[in-house]
């Protein structure tokens, strides 16, 4: 059979099943690079969000003193950004990228950091919002190149 001057070769079911099964195999290995690099990528935003927040202002290099954004730590240690950790899990079958702050009892203030509290005394600042949805878009082109890799190596073998 021929289309446009391609002519299309014919497979046995075995075969096909093989090419398919090699390329979700090196799909699923493509998309775990993906998670693993992406976790890392959006840590280290993360932490650059809270040291920008936080750490880093002109105001604080200049030595003057300002009145901090309401909600802001007074005494600023550095454990609030070195408690930003990015990880992996399964959860429901899927590999999943996702990056936390807090968790120890001396950190206890990341969370109402990151979301604000519910009396609206302490705003959001999404220090680690901000990494994962700069992140997103990434992750899709990741997977959108993981996949074609899975697809073209299977037509080469």
């Amino acid at each position: 059979m021929s289309v446009a001057g391609d002519v299309m070769s014919q497979i046995s079911f075995d075969d096909f099943i093989r090419q398919t099964t090699d390329a979700a195999r090196r799909l699923v290995a493509q998309y775990e690079q993906a998670i693993e690099v992406s976790k890392f990528i959006m840590e280290r935003q993360a932490k650059l969000n809270a040291s920008a927040d936080f750490y880093d202002s002109p105001f604080q290099r200049s030595g003057r003193k300002r009145r901090p954004r309401p909600g802001a730590p007074s005494g600023l240690t550095g454990r609030l950004r070195s408690s930003i950790r990015g990880g992996s899990r399964t959860k429901g079958g899927i590999l999943e990228a996702f990056v936390r702050a807090g968790g120890t009892s001396d950190v206890f203030y990341a969370a109402p950091l990151e979301f604000g509290t519910r009396d609206g005394r302490i705003k959001p600042f999404l220090f680690i919002g901000r990494a994962v949805k700069s992140e997103q878009e990434e992750i899709k082109r990741m997977f959108s190149r993981a996949i074609t890799v899975a697809m073209l190596d299977n037509r080469l073998t």
